[in-house]
């Protein structure tokens, strides 16, 4: 995701975590492995901390747009972006204790079900919160606006929910990727246990959830079940949506019960999973403490690879020449092989990109394309995948 977006994952781990911080700090101490004040500490530093990030969020549209041609500010932005990665390092870890006592309290006793609070959670906190603070000082001085963000980014910020179609013809390669998949989900649990999970571990854009769905619609490997189930899970945890949506893609019928128990009996009734004689389920996340949270054991545990040069190259024609290249002379074809090595070997990317420049017969309009991913790239943040979900701004270079 592109620094919009981890300014909005920071925010939504804050809020999450910020209730289960205030149960710590009200729980007896007895039940807590965090002492109350320390707790109401915490609290207090990741209350300042989103109201940091909201300042710091709004004008974020305008540092993007003055990136280009001004220094402090593309400076300012590598700043930020670098103390925002290591602020969602520190709250995802806190989130994966949350989530992963959740799990453990199904069992445990009600003196067990609060999370223990990593050490040294304050002052990492505090350190972060500080950072993000003389940051904000800083952007004062660069006069940055907070007029256009919500116009121009809100909806860059929703996250689309995945269906099991897929097209083939836009799929280039993945054919040995799938062959292992199928050969992982294929074989037996080490534990004889007749529901196993396996999940798919890579970075965003590397094509996770279209590995899934080349799996999900193999005929030869359907054969081995008699039920199917796609369902998307949103960051926003909610079990009833989710428990719903699970009847409804197994039975393809609409669900209306608002009734959590009886959704779940429903469920029961027609997923029968301990009698079934094969369950497999099959995860898609950028983390893998959620494969832990699964339960998935650790040679179930898919690390999904880039694509090659070659089928990078493949898929950047596809989109942007619908696979007629031009003479060999042409210089589009050497600046799309620049501009394919920037996307990192990351289908998303590679198709982003492509597809901005499919229809684009200004050579001049190709060169500043190449030449703001470039830019975007260069101070090689993560992945160069996470700056490309501004590519909308990249569109002011062509002509109307």
């Amino acid at each position: 995701m592109g620094l919009g977006g981890v300014i909005t994952n920071l925010l939504s781990l804050g809020a999450q975590l910020i209730p289960v911080v205030n149960a710590s700090a009200q729980a007896p101490s007895s039940s807590s492995s965090c002492p109350p004040v320390e707790s109401q500490q915490i609290e207090t530093e990741l209350k300042e901390l989103m109201r940091l990030l909201e300042r710091i969020k709004a004008r974020l549209y305008d540092a993007e747009e003055r990136r280009i041609r001004d220094l402090s500010v593309k400076l300012w932005l590598k700043e930020l972006r670098q103390v925002a990665y290591d602020a969602e390092d520190v709250l995802d870890e806190y989130h994966y204790e949350v989530l992963r006592a959740q799990v453990e309290a199904r069992d445990a006793s009600p003196k067990r079900k609060l999370c223990q609070v990593p050490d040294a959670m304050l002052g990492q906190i505090r350190q972060i919160r500080s950072r993000f603070s003389e940051i904000t000082k800083d952007r004062i001085a660069l006069q940055l606006s907070e007029d256009d963000w919500p116009r121009h980014c809100s909806s860059d910020m929703q996250i689309v929910p995945t269906s099991h179609f897929v097209v083939k013809s836009d799929i280039i390669g993945r054919k040995r990727e799938k062959k292992k998949l199928i050969n992982l989900l294929s074989s037996e649990s080490n534990d004889g246990n007749i529901i196993s999970v396996v999940t798919i571990v890579g970075t965003g854009g590397i094509g996770k959830t279209t590995l899934a769905k080349l799996v999900y619609n193999d005929q030869n490997f359907r054969q081995n079940f008699d039920k199917f189930g796609w369902v998307f899970v949103a960051d926003d945890f909610n079990v009833q949506r989710l428990s719903r949506e699970v009847s409804e893609s197994i039975t393809e019928e609409s669900c209306d019960f608002a009734n959590l128990s009886a959704l779940q009996a429903k469920i029961s009734k027609e997923l029968p999973f301990m009698s079934a004689s094969l369950v497999k389920i099959l995860v898609t996340t950028r983390n893998k403490s959620v494969a832990r949270i699964m339960q998935t054991e650790p040679d179930a545990i898919y690390n999904i690879p880039c694509l090659s040069e070659e089928q990078s190259w493949q898929m950047f024609q596809h989109f942007a020449f619908d696979n007629v290249v031009p003479h060999t002379d042409s210089n589009f074809v050497e600046i799309g092989k620049k501009i394919m090595r920037k996307c990192g070997k990351l289908p998303l990317a590679i198709k982003s990109i492509a597809s901005l420049l499919r229809h684009e017969p200004n050579e001049e309009n190709w060169k500043k394309i190449l030449e703001t991913v470039t830019e975007l790239c260069r101070d090689k943040p993560r992945t160069c995948l996470g700056l490309f979900p501004e590519i909308h701004g990249l569109t002011r270079y062509f002509a109307c």
